[in-house]
């Protein structure tokens, strides 16, 4: 009976200790596995964080969609005088978004970048100057706007030069952008240079040609919705 009992004492033994062995290799695997995701959401974390990705969708946010050009084409088509308040407002957060990045230690084409995003700037508001006069001596909205037609390609170039040079500073390399980055993505795709400044630009100018401009816009902010 002392023979059996040893036995399976034994087997109980040996038993426990192989059980004790498999959780202690799940339980580093698991570490090694939160660890590891830990790492990735600190990077994620870091990379949206980072100075000029925060700049980056500050210039967007107050140059587009709710911003600069958007209350510019506003106070054209309307002539309400507190398009060009908010368009102040939104100029200067472009301003101090365009400082913030600089402090950044940007290279040289970056640089370049964010003194042509701030020279449309200048011409935005240089636009709501003539825009008061013309609208003071009851220009309709369509010769305002005509006007007043602005080259923004120098600053959409600016900016998808700027939106690559954040990219490739980013430490978490993923195929599946951010919250963050898909909503800045959203904002370009129905703000400056998208649906709705295509839009307003067709409205005053009967422009047929910004039908697909206004159209393209629409379906990226669409996939960008979807991807959020």
């Amino acid at each position: 009976m002392a023979i059996v009992s040893l036995r399976t004492l034994a087997t109980v033994l040996v038993a426990a200790i192989a059980a004790s062995g498999m959780l202690t290799t799940a339980g580093t695997w698991w570490v090694a596995d939160r660890i590891a995701a830990s790492r990735a959401e600190w990077r994620a974390y870091r990379d949206a964080n980072a100075p000029e990705a925060v700049a980056l969708v500050d210039i967007g946010t107050h140059l587009g969609y709710g911003g600069a050009v958007h209350h510019l084409l506003n106070y054209v088509l309307r002539g309400d005088e507190s398009y060009v308040e908010r368009l102040r407002t939104s100029a200067g957060g472009v301003r101090a978004a365009l400082d913030r990045y600089r402090t950044a230690s940007p290279g040289v084409r970056e640089m370049a970048a964010l003194d042509a995003i701030e020279a449309t700037l200048s011409e935005i508001e240089n636009a709501a100057v003539t825009a008061q006069s013309m609208h003071a001596a009851d220009a309709p909205p369509q010769v305002i706007h005509a006007a007043i037609r602005l080259d923004v390609m120098p600053a959409l170039d600016a900016l998808t030069l700027l939106e690559t040079a954040v990219g490739d500073q980013r430490e978490l390399r993923s195929d599946r952008p951010s919250k963050l980055a898909l909503l800045y993505d959203l904002r370009r795709a129905i703000g400056f240079g998208g649906m709705i400044h295509a839009f307003k630009d067709l409205v005053l100018s009967h422009d047929t040609g910004l039908v697909d401009e206004a159209r393209s816009g629409i379906a990226a902010a669409r996939a960008h919705l979807q991807r959020y």
